[in-house]
């Protein structure tokens, strides 16, 4: 078409009811294809990646995904992130960009680059777009990376392998696993129809756009995530680390760690969360100044850890080692 593409690259194009109409110009290297293309059923949506910058959010050279709508002539940038978080140097995986039954509403795909603040790793993670929205499906725990697997044809249920710890009874210190982040968390439930006159919406999902990746039926105790290496060299570094429990009911979700410090057993962490109703509830477990100066100085704390729920008669202990700063 003259006057649209660049002469000698791949450029895209849409053939409808007879007429031709320029997409974009995926790669300016004439003698290779697109990484990837995909059109929706109704052939509404085309997604690709590319490296050009066809959207203002997009400042970076590296390979993005980019949604056009052939009724707007719009173009969304899948992979932009929060922010504009989504211009590093990384390229996102084509190749791994998942299930595409409904191009209008979700869009997976894989990237190492930190597209939300809740992802604090540097390797590759699963996420999902939903129109201009970004979660992160994978959890993003430091050291370890995410396989996408697969996503059901409804897009309800995402898998993926990793050997984080994102349950509290995957208790297999760092062996890969397989996970199902499903909208809504756990089996289904039965369905429960709503109580209105006419017809009823579900409010929209707020951010992020599925909780935490759940399997199985409510727990009946209130379990503890073991505090593996990565946390342990996140306390010692930074003085906080997030611990990963699951209780039996709603309340208040209360950590507290002694260790010995100088001549006796002193408090040295301590944080706490609010439960909503059973299920997995993420804590953010603080050390105090007199640990982290401890800490700073060499010295290796043996810290006993109770974790308890208000209302609920037990608690859960354990202990671990944090080796001081050489």
């Amino acid at each position: 078409m003259p006057g649209e593409g660049t002469p000698g690259a791949q450029n895209l194009y849409l053939a409808e009811d007879g007429e031709l109409h320029f997409i974009a110009t995926p790669t300016e290297n004439q003698y290779a294809e697109p990484d990837w293309i995909a059109t929706s059923a109704d052939g509404r949506y085309v997604l690709f990646s590319t490296p050009a910058s066809l959207a203002a959010g997009d400042t970076d050279s590296r390979v993005d995904l980019y949604r056009y709508d052939a009724d707007s002539g719009d173009y969304a940038l899948v992979t932009g992130g929060l922010g504009g978080a989504g211009n590093g140097p990384f390229d996102i995986s084509p190749s791994l960009a998942g299930s595409f039954s409904d191009l209008g509403r979700r869009i997976t795909f894989t990237t190492a680059e930190q597209l939300v603040p809740q992802d604090r790793n540097e390797a590759v993670d699963v996420y999902e777009w939903t129109e201009a929205e970004v979660g992160l499906v994978s959890a993003g725990t430091p050291g370890f990376a995410a396989v996408y697997d697969g996503t059901t044809p409804d897009g309800s249920t995402i898998l993926f392998r990793t050997g984080a710890t994102l349950l509290p009874r995957d208790r297999d210190g760092g062996e890969l696993d397989i996970y199902a982040a499903r909208i809504g968390g756990g089996f289904p439930e039965p369905a429960i129809q709503p109580a209105c006159g006419g017809a009823c919406e579900a409010a929209p999902a707020a951010r992020p756009l599925r909780p935490s990746p759940s399997v199985g039926d409510r727990p009946r105790r209130l379990e503890l995530a073991p505090v593996d290496a990565a946390g342990r060299r996140e306390l010692v570094a930074t003085g906080a680390t997030t611990l990963l429990a699951e209780v039996p009911k709603a309340g208040t979700l209360s950590a507290q760690g002694k260790a010995k410090v100088g001549s006796g057993s002193k408090d040295v962490a301590a944080g706490s969360a609010k439960a909503k109703q059973a299920g997995p509830v993420r804590l953010r477990l603080r050390l105090t100044p007199p640990a982290r100066r401890a800490l700073a100085r060499g010295k290796s704390l043996r810290v006993r850890l109770r974790l308890s729920l208000s209302g609920y008669k037990g608690a859960q202990r354990t202990a671990f080692k944090l080796k001081g700063k050489p």
